[in-house]
């Protein structure tokens, strides 16, 4: 079962179809206090990094790391000690040579026509589509200037139950339901 799959059945989402969208389009998932500019992938923590890593290398984002958008997303949304994220340079550096190659042929982006939080917490976000895995392939594409790609689109079976795990838990815990 691939990563994907996992997540797909965790969250109790079902997989619609496989379509190419303009990622530019896409939202990150809704955070509390995040106006909807702000989260448009296209103006997300991923998509910064992914920029900086590609336009000044890693000794200067190593150097800069605390500077940054994803430093502040890290502390501040996540509640994680921030720490520089080697792993997401190395998808950066592996989504340059494609996407949806070799053994990652099933590493799509996954989204939610309706955000998350409108279907399993009748919460209005305000916005759609999200992306719901893959802020950071979506952040590598967008930044290499690839606007359009194959995404996996589902929707949520579990729609109302109020009940989400791991780090979308924490994201949800400032909402009074």
């Amino acid at each position: 079962m691939s990563k994907i799959d996992k997540y797909i059945e965790r969250y109790g989402l079902e997989l619609i179809k496989i379509e190419k969208v303009d990622l530019r389009t896409l939202h990150t998932q809704h955070r509390h206090g995040v106006n909807e500019d702000d989260s448009k992938i296209i103006n997300s923590p991923q998509v910064e990094l992914a920029n900086l890593y590609y336009e000044r290398g890693l000794s200067w984002l190593v150097t800069n790391f605390s500077k940054t958008k994803y430093y502040r997303f890290q502390k501040d949304i996540l509640k994680n000690t921030p720490c520089f994220p080697m792993k997401k340079v190395k998808l950066f550096k592996s989504i340059k040579s494609g996407y949806l190659r070799g053994k990652h042929n099933r590493d799509y982006i996954l989204i939610l026509q309706t955000p998350f939080i409108n279907s399993r917490f009748s919460i209005d976000a305000g916005f759609g589509p999200e992306v719901f895995i893959g802020h950071h392939r979506a952040g590598a594409l967008l930044s290499l200037g690839i606007n359009f790609a194959d995404v996996m689109v589902a929707v949520d079976k579990k729609s109302g139950e109020c009940e989400c795990y791991g780090k979308l838990n924490k994201v949800y815990t400032d909402y009074k339901l």
